[in-house]
């Protein structure tokens, strides 16, 4: 189309308005109008405020989150040796997941078992005493001792009788006493060697040697706990999320090298604006759905509400743990957003009217109320009053209301269909009387 044709296209239809505007405010007599009905009237619905109890519930969002996820690691600083289990595995508690170089450690377990070995053996060594043959050996050299002790006291003797005699000399005689307690003092300790063989060890000796028999058990323990540190194994059921290292990576100790989580520990985690959280009741339930599959709905309680809002959003947290039995199929799994019904305080009382009549504008909520009003030749009429409200809380298409001006009455009506087109003053026309003059 030219740029000529639409500009005649406009001017005509700039010309049929204004002939239209013409006739409506200056083309003479308006048209006859049923007596008590003005030129101009707005049908709409009407519905009545009535008091009763309404059991409020809010809509929100939440999150499926695990109470149980980890990015685990090794203890200890090495080289990764293997990675055993690829991404979405589901593993057992106790389950390898991965190893690190453990060589030296082994080596040092080895040694510390060798250690713990070796001192066992002393330690009944030390319990076991003397050998049969070592306490046999022994005995016989008491009796030496005391055969030569013997000979030793005899020889004395005889060197007494002699000096008497003059044969031997007072010298000699002291040389054969002293032989004689030499052999005595043999005597002695053969005799307490042979009792200290057939006594076994000491009190003392035995528990130092089991006190090294302890210390070699604790090195080893140390020695198979490094060796443990090799090894990488699942704390709990788990999920393999990511693999975070690969095999030949030389980690510090704690660094992350899978990540984890339970998806049986299920919690549904739900942010609660503050005039929510004010209106929660005893025991709230919540109702959670998904967009799919469709239809799957469940229900469970708020089991923690934590009573501090966030520094940053100023919104309180709120926590439903999921039991197995509640989604035995697992249609929930962490890291999905839900939507969530959850209950508020009831309302007992309260101004109820239907959710459609409420009406958002850039001041606030309102309601149009129609208010009864005279028209000329004195037949009634209905117009409409806009009334300021806040919104106690919604349940099932009704919502209660209370009145921020002026009051709000059980028995007054207010617009439903149509309030949206309403003004203050506007003549109303009730729906079902569209066909004759409007009921007040």
């Amino acid at each position: 189309m030219s740029k000529r044709t639409s500009t005649i296209l406009f001017l005509l239809g700039l010309a049929a308005l204004a002939a239209v505007l013409w006739r409506l405010y200056a083309g003479g007599e308006p048209a006859a109008t049923p007596q008590g009905r003005p030129p101009f009237v707005l049908p709409v619905s009407l519905a009545e405020v009535r008091r009763g109890e309404l059991r409020p519930q809010a809509e929100l969002t939440g999150s499926v989150i695990s109470s149980a996820r980890s990015k685990i690691g090794f203890e200890v600083a090495s080289r990764v040796a293997t990675i055993d289990v690829e991404e979405g595995a589901e593993v057992e508690a106790g389950t390898l997941l991965a190893t690190l170089d453990s060589r030296d450690a082994a080596a040092s377990l080895a040694r510390a078992s060798a250690a713990e070995a070796l001192a066992v053996r002393e330690l009944e060594r030390v319990l076991s005493g003397e050998r049969a043959e070592v306490k046999r050996r022994l005995a016989a050299e008491l009796a030496v001792r005391e055969a030569e002790a013997e000979l030793a006291q005899k020889e004395a003797q005889r060197g007494e009788e002699l000096v008497r005699s003059l044969t031997i000399s007072e010298s000699a005689l002291d040389a054969l006493r002293a032989a004689r307690d030499t052999a005595q003092l043999r005597v002695k300790a053969a005799r307490e060697a042979l009792g200290q063989a057939e006594a076994g060890s000491r009190d003392e000796d035995i528990a130092v040697q089991r006190a090294q028999v302890e210390l070699r058990k604790a090195e080893v323990l140390l020695a198979r706990r490094e060796v443990e540190k090799c090894e990488l194994r699942a704390p709990f059921p788990a999920a393999i999320v990511r693999r975070i290292a690969s095999v030949g990576d030389s980690l510090p100790a704690g660094a992350p090298v899978l990540e984890i989580v339970d998806r049986s520990r299920r919690e549904v985690e739900v942010e609660l604006p503050s005039s929510i959280a004010a209106k929660l009741g005893n025991a709230p339930r919540l109702r959670v759905s998904v967009e799919e599959p469709r239809g799957f709905e469940l229900e469970t309680a708020l089991d923690a509400f934590v009573p501090v809002a966030d520094e940053q959003s100023r919104v309180f947290r709120g926590v439903a743990r999921l039991d197995a039995s509640e989604d035995p199929a697992r249609v929930l799994k962490p890291g999905m957003f839900v939507r969530i019904r959850i209950d508020l305080a009831p309302l007992p009382d309260a101004r109820l009217v239907p959710s459609d009549a409420l009406r958002v504008l850039g001041a606030g909520t309102v309601l149009v109320r129609a208010k009864s009003a005279a028209a000329e030749g004195g037949a009634p009429t209905l117009t409409a009053e806009f009334v300021p409200v806040r919104v106690l809380g919604s349940h099932g298409g009704q919502s209660a209301v209370e009145p921020l001006e002026g009051t709000l009455e059980a028995g007054e009506r207010v617009v439903v269909n149509g309030a949206a087109m309403a003004f203050p003053g506007a003549p109303l026309l009730p729906r079902e009387a569209a066909s004759g003059a409007a009921k007040p």
